[in-house]
């Protein structure tokens, strides 16, 4: 399996700007997996949330979800400011953006490009309301965990993009498996 992350940027009127390509992700984090061994297992297993303490990651399904509404801030793709590069042991964003910024509902999409693969396409827009332009060096893909959330995935300093006082973007995580 492999991870992709992409952003499309638009201005105050909804122009498209710019429309980045995928680029390959290198931040996929251990919860990812202990999220997913839950999923399949059905067995409830063990991880550090985002405050940094240790929690169970419990069977509840709609507890590992990055289906998050408009203006969820804890979990879904989220952004924020920091750079320092990922570690494999990270568990939360070094500083997340959220004043004044719009956090649209989480997208999803499946497809199969070929015979012999499938792609999931996670997205999800910002609107800049901060009045002032907005840079984001920081993505993250976080499930909600009930009392807290995991950081699934983590992109420093591999996707800084700037977004124009009232412009919005779109980013996208494409998760991609083929034979």
């Amino acid at each position: 399996m492999k991870a992709y992350i992409k952003g499309t940027i638009f201005d105050k009127n909804g122009a498209l700007l710019e429309d980045r390509e995928f680029e390959e992700a290198h931040s996929l984090l251990p919860n990812i997996l202990k999220v997913l061994y839950v999923y399949l297992s059905q067995v409830a297993g063990y991880g550090v949330i985002t405050s940094g303490a240790g929690a169970a990651i419990s069977v509840n399904v709609a507890w590992l979800s990055v289906n998050a509404a408009d203006n969820t801030t804890n979990y879904g793709i989220l952004i924020g400011s920091g750079t320092t590069a990922p570690a494999f042991t990270d568990y939360s964003m070094t500083s997340q953006t959220v004043t004044s910024v719009y956090h649209r509902v989480v997208n999803f999409a499946i497809n199969n490009p070929t015979a012999n693969s499938i792609e999931i396409i996670i997205s999800r827009t910002f609107q800049n309301n901060t009045g002032s332009i907005l840079t984001i060096s920081e993505v993250g893909l976080v499930s909600y965990q009930g009392s807290g959330s995991n950081l699934l995935m983590l992109d420093h300093t591999l996707y800084t993009v700037t977004v124009p006082i009232g412009g919005a973007i779109t980013l996208a995580y494409k998760f991609t498996l083929s034979v």
